[in-house]
């Protein structure tokens, strides 16, 4: 008999359960509300957001889609985002931006603050008790997104920012990365994703339009907005037809302005529309080593570098993006121009010089050192300075060690240029204007693809590694891989050639790395050496590569 009954309520509880998760679904998937740029020229469309919760607490909301993308804290010391410039953006500039008078209606108030803010972990992640599984958890960008710089994975996925803080860093805010999974990153770091949160008032849905599919989603019954009176003309001002075309042709000029201004400006005083000082003001330097942000502007330079940090994955490298314009260019500064084989410290010879900003270069006189030393054929490969010729050696089409001396060429006119060990030899590269031939490699990028055969061939373990990358004629940027050390294990080439293609170089080079490679920004050394050979100091060097006078 007791065996029967509970028989019987078994049964029943199976019929019960399909009722039960009938009326446990959400009836609500998607809805559409506000609006924000989306398309690479910042044209305005609605927004979509996902449903995650609609109860007696309000209708919280998600963005489908990482909409921006901006530092956590501009500038100044990291206090948390409860304190942070982005929340300050959230809830103000941008609410005003995306939603008329009437979808601000809407939006719940915290203290007199709109309920717009960034997701938890704890919102995302289901075992922290969110509403997502790594697959949930990923978002695309829109077009706008990536030409602000977010960071955008070959998977199609963009890192997005969350409200959480960093255990491990207090300067850190913890992100989601590559498909739906976390770590962190400095909180100025401006190319990290914007996916908002909403709560909008309870009952915000009742009349609602749409079937909640992302096809047809919802669309909100918007309460009337009071408008303010419109102001009459004065009967005796009269546009004339001059006025209009004026007034027409300055708001043209401003939107390309605007179109055309480039990335990475914030935390600048004011700058010219194409991101550089006004004339007759002082260069600006800014250096925060706690929070990992240096900057420098003057009216043909500016540079942002920032120190990146990913726990889980143990990495930690610098990125500098570097801007410039009339005359400025990247190139070789030799120690001694006198005595290419005497060496000092690289920053020594970058405060000679007096550069803004100094990396290495290709170690291309270990080679000839080596040669000379042992008395055999070593490779050194293409080599010039300062449009000189030095060395012009082929390289064997065999060859198996790193580096596989693929040629990078520096012009004058500040581009760079990327070829194959013996594709062209230095006489050629100097015919075609180059000033500076540096023989390492492999090259990364070459023409927007990625030199798959020899990153799988060249550089294949982690280690500290150097590389530049050019995204257009005045815009480079400089990648230094730190090793050896317990914040970071390294990269391979593989990594660096998918990180400059993330950050949108058609062009990039890997230059010499472990104990060479360094960053030095006005004279001092940034980057961290890991321990090599007993040695924790940066090698002594003939050469600098800089940019920028002092």
């Amino acid at each position: 008999m007791k065996k029967t009954a509970l028989f019987s309520l078994l049964v029943a509880a199976l019929m019960l359960l399909p009722l039960f998760f009938v009326q446990a679904a959400p009836a609500i998937t998607y809805l559409q509300f506000g609006q924000y740029p989306t398309t690479q020229d910042g044209r305005m469309e609605p927004i979509l957001w996902k449903v995650l919760q609609n109860d007696a607490e309000g209708v919280l909301l998600l963005s489908e889609f990482v909409l921006d993308a901006k530092a956590v804290q501009d500038s100044g010391r990291y206090n948390g985002y409860e304190y942070s410039t982005l929340k300050t953006w959230l809830e103000a500039d941008f609410v005003a931006k995306a939603f008329s008078a009437g979808e601000q209606a809407l939006i719940k108030q915290d203290q007199g603050a709109f309920a717009v803010r960034l997701p938890s972990v704890e919102e995302l992640r289901v075992k922290d008790g969110g509403f997502f599984d790594a697959e949930g958890v990923r978002a695309r960008p829109t077009d706008y997104a990536i030409a602000q710089g977010v960071q955008k994975y070959p998977s199609g996925d963009a890192s997005y920012w969350t409200s959480n803080r960093a255990s491990s860093q207090p300067t850190g805010q913890r992100r989601v990365l590559d498909k739906g999974s976390f770590g962190y990153a400095i909180a100025t770091y401006a190319t990290i994703g914007v996916r908002p949160m909403i709560v909008l008032a309870q009952g915000a849905l009742q009349e609602a339009a749409g079937t909640g599919e992302m096809q047809n989603p919802f669309v909100v019954s918007l309460p009337e907005a009071i408008t303010a009176p419109q102001e009459t003309a004065d009967a005796g001002a009269v546009n004339t037809d001059e006025d209009t075309a004026t007034e027409d042709s300055a708001a043209a000029e401003a939107a390309q302005q605007a179109q055309a201004a480039p990335l990475l400006t914030e935390g600048f005083p004011e700058l010219t529309a194409d991101g550089f000082l006004k004339p007759g003001e002082a260069p600006y330097v800014f250096k925060d080593e706690e929070n990992g942000v240096w900057r420098y502007a003057s009216q043909t330079l500016r540079i942002v570098i920032t120190r990146q940090q990913d726990v889980e994955a143990k990495l930690r490298w610098f990125e500098s993006q570097v801007f410039f314009k009339d005359g400025e260019r990247f190139q070789m500064y030799p120690n001694d121009p006198g005595n290419r084989h005497k060496m000092k410290q690289m920053e020594k010879i970058a405060d000679q010089h007096n550069l803004v900003f100094a990396v290495n270069g290709d170690y291309y006189i270990y080679r000839v050192n080596r040669r000379n030393a042992t008395k055999t054929a070593v490779a050194i490969g293409r080599v010039a300075r300062n449009f000189k010729l030095l060395y012009d050696t082929n390289v064997s089409p065999n060859r198996t060690s790193h580096p596989n001396l693929d040629v990078m060429a520096l012009y004058p006119d500040g581009t760079m240029s990327v070829h194959g060990a013996n594709e062209k030899t230095t006489e050629q590269l100097l015919a075609m204007g180059a000033m500076d031939v540096l023989a390492f490699g492999p090259m990364l990028i070459r023409d927007g693809v990625i030199n798959e055969k020899g990153v799988a061939n060249f550089g294949v373990t982690q280690q500290p590694r150097a590389g530049l990358g050019m995204v257009r004629k005045g815009h480079f940027i400089h990648l230094m891989m730190e090793s050896r050390t317990s914040k970071s294990k390294g990269a391979n080439t593989t990594w660096m050639a998918e990180r400059f293609k993330l950050l949108g170089c058609d062009t990039a080079f890997n230059l010499d790395g472990g104990q060479t490679a360094v960053v030095i920004f006005m004279g001092e050394q940034l980057n961290e050496i890991g321990k090599y050979d007993n040695k924790t100091n940066s090698r002594l060097q003939n050469e600098v590569m800089g940019i920028g006078q002092r």
